[in-house]
């Protein structure tokens, strides 16, 4: 415990450049969670399903990201193929696809009411 704590402050001997890049990611998440706060509360009403919506894409984009790389001493281009990987690739574009067409129809929608 001490040890990853140690590693996630950049002080462990054997932690080489771990700490920078669990830094990376604190600072690109809390980008996100700004972000998501600014659409859902700022925003107008009808942004938030949506931003649910592209939301859910995270899981897929992790998993296809942890086939393609792997950590060492760094992170490296090792890819590899499992189920996970083969699940991830069919119903990725399936969910791009249902965000797109709802978005796409929710815009349309939102001009009807705004005409009527």
């Amino acid at each position: 415990m001490f040890n990853g704590f140690s590693c996630f402050l950049g002080m462990g001997p054997d932690c080489s450049n771990k700490a920078s890049l669990v830094w990376t990611f604190v600072v690109f998440y809390s980008v996100l969670f700004v972000a998501i706060v600014y659409l859902i509360v700022i925003s107008s009403n009808y942004s938030i399903p949506y931003v649910f919506a592209v939301l859910t894409l995270a899981l897929p984009l992790s998993t296809l990201w942890w086939s393609f790389f792997q950590t060492g001493d760094g992170v490296y281009w090792f890819p590899m193929f499992t189920g996970e990987t083969g699940f991830t690739l069919v119903g990725f574009p399936i969910m791009i696809i249902a965000v797109v067409l709802y978005r796409h129809c929710a815009k349309r929608e939102t001009i009807q009411v705004i005409e009527a």
